[in-house]
């Protein structure tokens, strides 16, 4: 087992403690500055006037890690690099990811990379950003990321990640998205406000483990990917009705959050696909709910939604009859304004309050039109021999 898979809780207290003391690897940034920093503990500081300005990476961690990390970019400072923060390096003889914390209130840019260029590359941490962290590339065969969660090569992250935006986070072209978590933990996103853009069509990209997204205001420019594992999406209007408008893939539980800040707040999903594969789907769990007291649930709406079910459940009826029910909404939600689809084109059933009924007996369309294909090029086959 990798070693930074066995700190303890004194460990991690030991290491807070570090970050409140000043350290002797403290640095700030109040100028412009192109010789890049390599982080070893201690917190970097870049200030209103400062500009960390590198042609390679600008920031990087040094092995071994000695103590928790913290950077902070203030308004008005900035970084630039091909990879502005290169905090994703394989920090197995060090302090974990966990302990590295970047508060952007600035500007983070990352530009024209041969591979990926990462305006924050990371492998675990706390990610608050009401700055702007742009990634973009010309390279047609690299990518561009506004945060990339990994381990540097591509694997999994060494510590869960929470972001929390309500500045601007993009990869631009089409080649851009804006977050991509490559881990198996339990990662979070929290959307605030302000903006996630991919240039390339997927603005959220998360990883294989139990991962949420929670949403209470802002844009997201491309869809939202839950992953592998089971994933939850989650709307929390803070004062306002709130209308979400970008695609979701894999999301296993879809929920409102009442507040009493926002009682009976509503919440529709206008003019988006919601992908969901039809193994994940349960005959007694709702895939929508409400939650939170009876005063502040607040409501789900949908127009001009789709909801797309990909494959086929794990069993069928016993009895042959083909026909599995799947429970879509919990109480008080409505599925008017929703389009139920399936993969396979299978006859629906949606006599039951809350509920989708699925026929598996019922031919593909696909299957079904190459079945009259193939009856009507053995009724042509006929008529030659018959002539």
């Amino acid at each position: 087992m990798k070693a930074h898979h066995l700190y303890s809780t004194a460990t991690t207290l030991a290491a807070a403690a570090l970050l409140a003391a000043p350290s002797l690897a403290d640095q700030t940034i109040s100028d412009t500055q192109t010789k890049a920093v390599n982080m070893t503990e201690g917190k970097l500081t870049v200030t209103g006037t400062g500009f960390l300005n590198v042609a390679k990476n600008a920031v990087n961690l040094k092995d071994p890690i000695r103590s928790a990390l913290e950077i902070e970019v203030m308004e008005g400072g900035g970084i630039s690099g091909k990879s502005a923060l290169a905090l994703d390096q394989d920090m197995e003889n060090g302090v974990t990811g966990q302990l590295i914390t970047l508060t952007n209130s600035g500007t983070i840019i990352a530009k024209d990379s041969f591979g990926s260029a990462d305006g924050l590359a990371i492998g675990g941490g706390i990610v608050t950003n009401t700055g702007t962290i742009t990634a973009s590339n010309s390279n047609t065969n690299g990518q561009a990321y506004g945060i990339l969660v990994d381990d540097s090569d591509g694997g999994n992250a060494f510590e869960a990640i929470r972001i929390t935006n309500s500045g601007t986070i993009e990869g631009t072209g089409a080649n851009g998205v804006g977050i991509r978590i490559v881990s198996g933990k339990e990662n979070c996103i929290f959307m605030e406000g302000g903006t996630i853009t991919g240039g390339s069509g997927h603005a959220v990209i998360m990883g294989s483990g139990d991962d949420m997204f929670s949403y209470s205001g802002g844009t997201v420019n491309g869809s939202v990917d839950g992953g592998a594992g089971f994933n939850t999406m989650v709307f929390q209007p803070m004062e306002t009705d709130l209308t979400f408008s970008s695609d979701l893939k894999n999301f296993h539980s879809i929920s409102i959050q009442g507040s009493p800040l926002s009682p009976g707040a509503s919440v529709t999903l206008e003019n988006l696909t919601i992908t969901l594969d039809m193994a994940s789907l349960s005959q007694d769990k709702p895939l929508f709910s409400l939650e939170g007291n009876s005063t502040a649930s607040g409501s789900l709406l949908f127009n001009n939604a789709i909801l797309q079910l990909m494959g086929a459940p794990d069993a069928l009826p016993v009895d042959g009859s083909g026909m599995v029910y799947f429970k879509l909404a919990g109480d008080g939600i409505s599925l008017e304004g929703l389009e139920i689809r399936t993969e396979g084109g299978y006859e629906l059933d949606m006599s039951r309050d809350g509920y989708v009924g699925v026929n598996f007996n019922t031919p593909e369309p696909v299957a079904a039109a190459l079945g009259l294909l193939g009856f009507f090029l053995s009724m042509l086959r006929r008529r030659r021999t018959a002539a």
